[in-house]
């Protein structure tokens, strides 16, 4: 018996039921289509405000769980929510939690710049380099 992934409902639909590609899909207008924001995912959202608040001092995360558990389709929901605060993450995100996404809001007020990366073996630069220039201009 295998274990749902956290992103997807049972009967929700196919799209997150195949990987993630988190450099190809970070750049995809309809990227999100059918992710469903769970209550996991909105409790890492509020350790994450905490930490980007004044008084917050951590500045790097971890996201770990087993294969198929939704951890690169929320990377995708908030690289998302990172680079357009009044997106389509923000979007869900206020479908799915007003009150969370008026502190989000309130808290980032700005864009990120996140860079998509999946590591593996290469010189150094060549990974960052080559995605920071397919990063779409504001």
């Amino acid at each position: 018996m295998s274990a749902a992934s956290p992103s997807v409902p049972l009967n929700g639909p196919l799209r997150f039921l195949r990987s993630v590609r988190l450099e190809r899909d970070a750049h995809t207008p309809s990227a999100l289509e059918g992710y469903t924001l769970t209550a996991q995912a909105r409790a890492v959202l509020r350790r994450m405000l905490e930490a980007l608040g004044p008084q917050g001092t951590e500045r790097a995360w971890t996201l770990t769980g087993p294969y198929g558990s939704g951890k690169s389709a929320f990377a995708l929901f908030l690289t998302q929510l990172l680079n357009a605060p009044t997106g389509e993450g923000y979007a869900l995100l206020q479908a799915a939690d007003p009150a969370l996404a008026d502190e989000w809001r309130r808290t980032t007020p700005r864009p990120f710049l996140p860079v998509a990366l999946t590591l593996r073996r290469a010189p150094w630069p060549w990974p960052c380099s080559k995605d920071c220039r397919r990063q779409p201009s504001p």
